[in-house]
């Protein structure tokens, strides 16, 4: 009876670890099953920090299926600096595949960094919006920037305005946009999101896997910034 107690412990245990992760000083839950976007099916297997504090997001083929992720924070957050750093080719992915750091209360309060294609190899891989209607589009495929490694990428949400970046590891901007329409800016809580995943749940072009490492989140507060100053990250 104890033997099976203790079985049924760690199975209780593995599950809960496949949905959950801490990363980036933050905790973060994982979605699981076939919903949106995309009716794709989403694995809480396919993210992993490794021994180095790098965030990997995977999206593969196993068990009769492609496989997604995304994770959600366990925290709720507002107004402030919000970056990724990515260490890993993040403007280049195959024409199915979206990348997503954002943050997320409904599809009428979200603010968007995506990189994709949405099945159009033709178009600007680079989009910054902010829902429901505002998006601009950067990095064309001619970009010197298309496969640049070490992006980091940024948008700080305040009540009058959002100001998205994208800046290579050289220091040079690649997007630079300031969104001013506050009708569209969100005004309540909302979690941060990042997510790997196919557009419409077609596969990749190449049926070939897809990873991106990210190196790093961070944000920083209104009070952050008054209290100590600009946070250079």
């Amino acid at each position: 009876m104890r033997k099976s107690i203790f079985i049924l412990i760690g199975i209780i245990l593995l599950i809960s670890n496949a949905s959950a992760l801490s990363w980036s000083g933050y905790d973060w839950t994982l979605k699981s099953g076939i919903k949106g976007p995309g009716s794709n099916y989403w694995n809480p297997n396919n993210a992993y920090v490794d021994s180095n504090g790098n965030l990997h997001l995977e999206l593969n083929y196993s068990d009769d299926r492609w496989n997604c992720v995304e994770l959600d924070s366990v925290k709720d957050f507002k107004y402030g600096k919000y970056t990724w750093v990515v260490s890993s080719q993040s403007l280049n992915l195959d024409e199915n595949v979206v990348l997503g750091l954002f943050t997320y209360t409904d599809d009428n309060h979200e603010i968007d960094i995506e990189s994709g294609q949405w099945g159009d190899s033709s178009s600007d891989h680079l989009h910054f919006t902010c829902q429901p209607d505002q998006t601009i589009t950067f990095v064309p495929p001619t970009s010197s920037y298309i496969n640049a490694t070490g992006v980091t990428y940024t948008f700080d949400w305040q009540p009058t305005y959002i100001h998205y970046t994208a800046i290579a590891s050289d220091g040079k901007i690649i997007a630079n946009w300031y969104c001013t329409d506050t009708g569209s800016i969100p005004t309540v809580n909302a979690k941060v999101m990042m997510n790997l995943w196919l557009q419409r749940g077609v596969p990749p072009s190449n049926n070939k896997p897809v990873e991106v490492i990210i190196r790093s989140f961070y944000w920083s507060s209104d009070k952050d910034f008054f209290c100590h100053g600009p946070i250079l990250n």
